[in-house]
């Protein structure tokens, strides 16, 4: 899904990637204490997030408690 965004994405738009979802949660707060491999992440929440795409198998939260845990938090 990465490879397809970063192809089809508009230059003006940014994307970030994350492996957890406390990172992704800490990027859509503006948290730059995230760990990721964009360093742009922490400008994210300075222009707004249109998009976010989960996956329900990460490492620290899996199934629908991920998108319960993200839609809480952010």
């Amino acid at each position: 899904m990465r490879e397809i965004f970063v192809r089809a994405i508009r230059p003006a738009c940014q994307m970030a990637h994350v492996d957890r979802l406390n990172a992704a949660i800490d990027a859509c707060m503006g948290k730059p204490t995230c760990m990721c491999e964009d360093s742009s992440l922490p400008m994210l929440n300075q222009h707004g997030i249109d998009l976010v795409l989960l996956d329900l198998r990460l490492p620290d939260s899996t199934g629908l408690d991920t998108l319960k845990k993200f839609r809480a938090a952010v």
